[in-house]
């Protein structure tokens, strides 16, 4: 995906229509479901914790999440109630691409409604940045000010996103609809 997004932001923008958007986006959602549901369980069991467009390559028409360096496997308590254990904060550096969560943590997000998140929310936050820039051909917090990491981190624990750019809010493309539920359902505040 990094030589497509490349490629689109040199052109301008990307001649894709919104069902082929979309159909990128659902290759992004199968493998972080595939890497999530590994050994079959309902409960997620690996994180990837690196979700970017450097993860994804291109093969026999399919855009294959790659790269499990930062990968963990996501540990259950031993104390009969079988549920995951949570962070109280990432692994990763905080860059301008990680999720709500991260950024709460690195900010000493004290408030009541912070509790230590599920690993695999990581993933799924980041994914939602993924989906985003498939349908907008933007980054999250490019528009209308391209903000800095600390910025956008300050942007997300105030419960603000991204804007979507009114062509596509104000459409009625089923593609662009079913992307902007997908969004809903990855940049969940909890």
């Amino acid at each position: 995906l990094y030589d497509y997004v490349k490629g689109v932001r040199l052109a301008g923008g990307s001649t894709l229509s919104p069902i082929n958007r979309l159909r990128i986006a659902l290759h992004i959602t199968a493998g972080v479901a595939d890497l999530h549901s590994i050994h079959g369980s309902s409960m997620p069991s690996f994180y990837h914790d690196d979700l970017d467009w450097h993860q994804y390559l291109y093969v026999d028409g399919i855009f294959k999440l790659n790269d499990f360096n930062y990968a963990k496997p996501i540990y259950v308590k031993k104390d009969n109630t079988n549920e995951q254990c949570t962070l109280t904060k990432g692994h990763m550096g905080i860059c301008k691409g990680r999720s709500l969560e991260e950024f709460q943590a690195k900010a000493n997000y004290n408030y009541t409604d912070f509790s230590p998140f599920r690993p695999d929310t990581i993933d799924i936050w980041m994914m939602g940045n993924l989906i985003y820039t498939v349908m907008t051909d933007l980054y999250p917090f490019e528009k209308p000010f391209n903000l800095n990491r600390t910025e956008t981190g300050k942007k997300l624990i105030n419960g603000e996103r991204s804007e979507i750019p009114e062509h596509i809010w104000n459409s009625h493309d089923p593609s662009y609809r079913a992307m902007m539920e997908a969004l809903d359902m990855c940049w969940t505040y909890r």
